[in-house]
């Protein structure tokens, strides 16, 4: 399988991040291989901070480099969902009102068990916009 190794300048948090190919190279997935956190041992003298991966369509930030042997590293990677799931994220739509939320026909009723926290946006509300929510605990 084809991978690419990349760099990016850009911030975890950012969807739509500017990616440079610095090198492919082509290495063979195990069978316990792991598509949220994965590894791989190269031996590469490439500065890179973030992985492509175009046949699982997947983008990976680095996350730790382990020395094994002279030039024989480990490098984890750990997926950039924003990137991966880009396409997904902003063709989704999303109709609020203040107790309800329905996203791609998933509707979320608000309980007395949700914490309720205002955002100050600086944006005109009357325009179409792009406002991205994380629920989880």
């Amino acid at each position: 399988m084809l991978v690419q190794l990349c760099k990016t300048n850009d911030s975890y948090n950012v969807l739509g991040k500017s990616i440079t190919k610095v090198s492919e190279i082509e290495i063979n997935l195990r069978k316990d291989f792991d598509s949220i956190y994965p590894s791989l041992i190269l031996s590469t003298d490439e500065t890179f901070n973030y992985l492509v991966i175009p046949g699982m369509n997947k983008k990976y930030y680095l996350d730790n480099v382990e020395i094994l042997a002279k030039r024989l590293k480990k490098y984890s990677f750990k997926l950039d969902v924003l990137e991966t799931y880009k396409d997904s994220i902003l063709a989704s739509t999303l109709q609020a009102d203040s107790t309800n939320v329905k996203m791609n026909g998933v509707r979320v009723q608000a309980t007395d068990e949700v914490v309720t926290e205002y955002i100050e946006l600086t944006t005109n509300l009357n325009t179409e916009s792009i406002l991205l929510v994380a629920l989880g605990s």
